[in-house]
């Protein structure tokens, strides 16, 4: 297994987020369990600056945010 595969079996990623990745949209996909919501704008201005690596750790975490988000 090469250093690339390892790294995204460890931070798996749905396919669709992936295809978002070059362009997130910041203000698409609503209020709720929305990965975006958890990207602050000071990184969202920086985003096109980072390598996709970068990228794929920071929409990891924020999708394990929201996908924890806890609506009654």
């Amino acid at each position: 297994m090469n250093i690339e595969s390892l790294f995204e079996s460890i931070f798996w990623l749905p396919e669709n987020i992936l295809n978002e990745l070059d362009n997130p949209g910041w203000n698409s996909g609503g209020r709720i369990h929305n990965w975006k919501n958890y990207v602050d704008k000071e990184i969202q201005i920086i985003w096109p600056m980072l390598t996709k690596n970068e990228r794929i750790i920071i929409a990891f975490y924020a999708l394990e945010k929201a996908d924890n988000e806890d609506w009654d």
